[in-house]
């Protein structure tokens, strides 16, 4: 019996989550499924919330997805909407385990990884660990105990597991949306890259955004601006740069994000009070999450220029073909207002994209020097008058 079938047997007809790479092959078999309505959203509180939406209406336990990264991100509906002395919703949880303790993974990973269990504590779950050695047995034992018990459950998967019977990923990309008109993505980068003034500060999202500009921060040696990559906390990078140009308005402050990362949390700061700043917000969107399987996001469905417009930036444009893209991103640059530039571009990369290779706190001396300013390590007997102010 494979999975779809054990939540099948239980009761489950709803599906929903924000995909995970190490859950490609079973996302894209749901997918591929009639037997199941199947959703993804924006992030996973959203993804938890519709769930017990559908748990109430049907009467029936619902199955969610996420990567373990996005755990925090449901903690608040998981404790106020699924607990038994709330609402006392059922839910099946399925988890990919980035950071595993004892794996080898990126930082921002690794520290998420270490407190996954202790998450899963608080919300009084007992995971199951499903590894590339657990057969479905166990698997259909402790979903089927859970439901009849009406006790949450967490499927806690290892990097490797297999949760499909077959290799299934290749479906994903059948189900993307497809722009009437859109641009090269590495046309894109290279002309974003190439038309950012000196002396920049330029944060560039989680996904392939980040690795795609660290691809050309290490090319280039004489690079005029400082790159911070935002490899974790997705959708959290434009508030990240905001926080950073309201205190420095005079600066071209850069947010290079994804659609995806856009429709998760590129909604939760208001930009007006950014009105007399350098902030440039540049979406790419390609309709997917391409860093995690090539799922569709719902940015076919979202005018994100129109709520530019809402948000209050000066300059909201969408371009989608190569000859207003340099165009676009000079008047972008050139402005003393914030702006925002939705590009429609396509699923090409670079290859093999880079990982950070050093520390992020390197990243953040970078941006310091370029500030005119240290870190300094508090030696003893320091007293808090002799703290630097960072």
């Amino acid at each position: 019996m494979s999975l779809l079938d054990i939540l099948a047997h239980v009761g489950v007809q709803y599906v929903c989550g924000v995909p995970d790479s190490t859950l490609e092959s079973f996302i894209a078999e749901v997918i591929g499924s009639p037997m199941f309505d199947h959703q993804i959203a924006s992030c996973e509180g959203s993804a938890v919330s519709l769930a017990a939406g559908q748990s109430m209406a049907t009467g029936r336990p619902c199955c969610v997805y996420m990567q373990n990264s996005g755990l925090p991100n449901a903690l608040n509906p998981l404790l106020s909407m699924f607990s038994p002395a709330v609402y006392d919703i059922p839910l099946i949880l399925i988890i990919g385990w980035r950071g595993e303790p004892g794996t080898v993974d990126e930082p921002q990973h690794m520290v998420m990884g270490g407190h996954t269990l202790k998450f899963l504590e608080l919300l009084g779950m007992d995971p199951l660990r499903v590894t590339a050695d657990t057969s479905t047995d166990p698997i259909q034992a402790y979903v089927e105990t859970s439901v009849r018990d009406r006790r949450n459950a967490a499927l806690l998967v290892s990097k490797g597991a297999t949760l499909s019977q077959t290799d299934s990923s290749i479906r994903a990309r059948e189900h993307l949306i497809s722009f009437d008109e859109s641009i090269d993505r590495l046309a894109v980068i290279d002309t974003i890259v190439r038309t950012i003034p000196e002396s920049s500060i330029v944060f560039s999202s989680t996904g392939y955004a980040a690795r795609e500009i660290m691809l050309y921060s290490s090319r280039e040696c004489g690079r005029s601006y400082v790159h911070l990559p935002c490899v974790g906390g997705m959708g959290f990078t434009s508030s990240f740069a905001i926080g950073v140009s309201q205190a420095d308005p005079d600066r071209n402050v850069y947010c290079i994000d994804g659609d995806g990362s856009f429709l998760m949390h590129g909604l939760s700061s208001s930009v007006a009070p950014l009105r007399n700043t350098k902030f440039r917000h540049i979406v790419l969107n390609n309709g997917c999450h391409n860093s995690a399987g090539g799922f569709a996001t719902s940015s076919n469905s979202v005018d994100f220029v129109k709520i530019a417009e809402g948000l209050g930036y000066s300059h909201p444009r969408r371009v989608a073909n190569q000859s207003r893209l340099e165009a676009e991103l000079t008047e972008i640059a050139s402005s003393s207002r914030p702006g925002f530039i939705e590009i429609r571009c396509g699923l090409q990369s670079f290859g093999k994209l880079p990982r950070p290779d050093r520390r992020l706190t390197e990243y953040k001396k970078d941006y310091l020097v370029a500030m005119g300013r240290q870190v300094l390590s508090p030696q003893p007997g320091t007293t808090l008058a002799d703290l630097p102010v960072w």
